[in-house]
C-alpha cells in the first residue's frame, strides 16, 4: 500500500502476502544459523497459489512491510541489492519510502546506516521525511530528522 495522499503518486505495488515465514534468519532463535552463500530468503504464501520464494529487494521490502527486523538485517548483512534501488520503475519509491510509511524506525536506522538517500523524492515528489510527518510517525520522522531529512 502506497501513499494515499492528494497529490501524490501511485501506490507502491508489492504482492499481497498474507503469511511471511522466513527462512536463514540468524536472529531467531528457532531457524538454524544463515549457511555462508546461500541467499537470505522469505516465504511468502500468497491468498490463491502457493508460497513464493523472494529475496534481495523484494524479500527486504517485505520485512520492511511486516516489521521484521531480524530478517532486514540479515538481507542488508548479505548486501544482494542496492538500498537506493527505486522498487519500480514508475512509483520512484525506495525502502526508506517503505519504511517511513509504515513507520518502521529501527529498519529506518539500518538503512540509513548502510547509505539509504535521506532526501531522496519519489515520482509525487514526496520525502521519506515528509511521508513520515504526514502519516504522523514521529519516531520515525526522528530518525530521518536526524540524519538530515527534510521535507
Amino acid at each position: 500500500m502506497g501513499d494515499l495522499s492528494p497529490g501524490t503518486s501511485k501506490p507502491i505495488p508489492f504482492i499481497l502476502v498474507v503469511i511471511v515465514l522466513l527462512s536463514g534468519c540468524r536472529s531467531e532463535p528457532d531457524r538454524p544459523a544463515q549457511v555462508p552463500g546461500t541467499p537470505v530468503t522469505v516465504q511468502a504464501a500468497t491468498i490463491d497459489g502457493p508460497p513464493i520464494t523472494l529475496t534481495g529487494l523484494d524479500a527486504m521490502t517485505q520485512a520492511v512491510i511486516v516489521n521484521h527486523r531480524a530478517a532486514a538485517l540479515d538481507l542488508l548483512r548479505e548486501g544482494s541489492f542496492d538500498v537506493n534501488r527505486t522498487l519500480d520503475a514508475t512509483s520512484g519509491w525506495t525502502l526508506l519510502h517503505v519504511a517511513a510509511q509504515y513507520d518502521r524506525p529501527e529498519i529506518g536506522e539500518m538503512l540509513v546506516q548502510r547509505g539509504a538517500r535521506i532526501n531522496v523524492r519519489n515520482a509525487g515528489g514526496r520525502t521519506p521525511f515528509g511521508i513520515a510527518l504526514a502519516h504522523q510517525h514521529p519516531q520515525m520522522a526522528e530518525v530521518l530528522r536526524k540524519a538530515g531529512g527534510t521535507e
